[in-house]
């Protein structure tokens, strides 16, 4: 039961991430939607992979 419980907690706290991460890159505040999302993707979440592929593609985001 304290293993659901803590899966769920994550699950809600990621699910938060990356929702900031969208408020974010809506808002044209790129760098932060950078920070959320790149820990998401170094975590192996797909959609934050791809979202962060979108900001390379778009150069809205550096390499330095």
């Amino acid at each position: 039961m304290l293993t659901l419980l803590l899966s769920i907690s994550l699950i809600g706290t990621t699910y938060a991430d990356y929702n900031d991460g969208l408020k974010y890159y809506n808002e044209g505040d790129y760098g932060q939607a950078f920070v959320e999302w790149s820990y998401m993707a170094n975590q192996g979440y797909a959609s934050a992979q791809y979202n962060l592929g979108w900001m390379y593609g778009l150069a809205r985001c550096s390499t330095r």
